[in-house]
């Protein structure tokens, strides 16, 4: 998923872009569970209170893969 992020950057890309189901890249970041990326992103200004167009926020997928340190990391910043 890095790779992917890098190029995302490099291209100029807007980091506040959601998908057709209205996710930014924050979901992305904590359903692979990458919270060094997910800081990276909080610290850009993309803000972590966002809702995907299924009433979803990253609280919700964090519990759905388990992923603590993503949790650690929202709860924090």
């Amino acid at each position: 998923w890095e790779p992917e992020l890098a190029a995302h950057i490099h291209r100029g890309k807007d980091l506040q872009h959601k998908d057709s189901q209205g996710k930014n890249l924050l979901f992305n970041a904590c359903f692979h569970n990458q919270p060094t990326i997910l800081l990276y992103l909080i610290m850009r200004g993309i803000p972590v209170n966002h809702v995907s167009s299924d009433n979803r926020n990253l609280f919700h997928v964090c519990a759905y893969t388990g992923h603590i340190a993503c949790l650690e990391v929202i709860v924090t910043h």
